[in-house]
């Protein structure tokens, strides 16, 4: 299916983004942030009356330290988002979801996953000139929380952290 841009035409989507430090939490404070995340992520668009409501499914990366340990992190969500036109090729966007955080040590001693709740908030644009692609830019927050359970670290963290990034539609 080709898209024009700007248009309200149904169609699936991938992006790819960089974002700043994850900013991982729990209760004991240990967790610091160690360098940036990616995203990679796809979905379905579909228009409305008055804006587009999206299923997407993403990953996220990034690396943590918990009391001098590095840790690899990610993200894998399932979410709805709804893009709000402001004019001029520029949306607000919203997007809530479910989603799994999974965390791992290169010794095993500190891995531990589980599941909870995702939101983000951010301003989407789309340029106004024509391609065979649907092309975008994007920048979000994205928050994140979750219970995690592992042999021997079960806690309750909140993840956030900001996204650069582009989508092409297809």
């Amino acid at each position: 299916m080709t898209v024009g841009l700007g248009t309200a035409t149904a169609g699936g989507f991938v992006g790819l983004g960089i974002g700043s430090e994850a900013r991982v939490d729990d209760d004991s404070g240990r967790f610091d942030s160690n360098g940036r995340t990616g995203r990679l992520m796809g979905g379905y668009s579909l228009p409305l009356a008055t804006g587009r409501i999206s299923a997407e499914a993403a990953y996220t990366g990034f690396d943590v330290d918990r009391s001098g340990i590095t840790m690899d992190g990610s993200l894998l969500w399932l979410a709805a988002r709804y893009n709000f036109p402001l004019g001029d090729g520029f949306e607000a966007l919203g997007r809530l979801g479910a989603q799994r955080t999974s965390l791992s040590a290169d010794d095993g001693t500190l891995d531990s996953d589980g599941t909870g709740v995702l939101f983000g908030l951010g301003f989407e644009y789309r340029p106004k000139f024509k391609l065979a692609l649907d092309l975008s830019f994007w920048v979000d927050f994205t928050y994140a929380s979750a219970t995690l359970e592992g042999p021997r670290l079960s806690t309750d963290i909140t993840n956030h952290f900001f996204t650069l990034g582009a989508s092409v539609g297809f």
